[in-house]
Parts: C-alpha cells; structure tokens; sequence
C-alpha cells in the first residue's frame, strides 16, 4: 500500500510537450498526456502521479500508487478518454 509501480502503455494521445517523430522525450519539461485519464487496481481507484511519455524513449508510462489490498493478485486498468486499457495484473503481499 503506498507503493509506486511504472506501467507501461499505448495509445495516451496528446501531450503537453510534443516530441519529433521518433525523437526521445524530454526529462525536463515531462511530456504530460492532456487527456482526461484515470487509473483502478482491482476495482479501486488509484493515483495517477504521472501519465506520458518516458524520458529519453518514445514509450509511454503510467506512474500508479497501489491503495491499500488484501494480499492477492488484481488487474490494473489504466483508461485515457474513455477507452480501457487490457489490464496486465499485479500482485500484493
């Protein structure tokens, strides 16, 4: 509970500081999704301290902090502008 995990993902849109076509992302300023975007471990909402993409690469992350589970394994969702993501899982201790 209390932990950040990195997901890794497609398909976040729009960000708030645009790369070159195949170019890195900035480390500073961060290229930020811009759409609205949200983020359920095993049902329950979590924090989204950051969604776009990873500096220095072309991929896209999704910063999540876990909310407090029973130990067990659940599916992460990560939907930007309404679309859901297929959950990869994570499993808790």
């Amino acid at each position: 509970s209390g932990s950040e995990i990195f997901v890794f993902v497609t398909g976040i849109g729009p960000v708030s500081n645009p790369v070159a076509t195949g170019a890195g992302a900035s480390g500073s300023p961060l290229s930020s999704a811009t759409l609205p975007h949200s983020a359920t471990i095993g049902n329950f909402d979590t924090q989204i301290p950051f969604l776009g993409l990873t500096p220095g690469t072309v991929i896209a992350q999704a910063n999540l902090v876990i909310p407090n589970l029973s130990p067990g394994q659940y599916p992460v969702i990560v939907t930007v502008n309404g679309m859901q993501s297929n959950g990869p899982y994570v499993y808790t201790k």
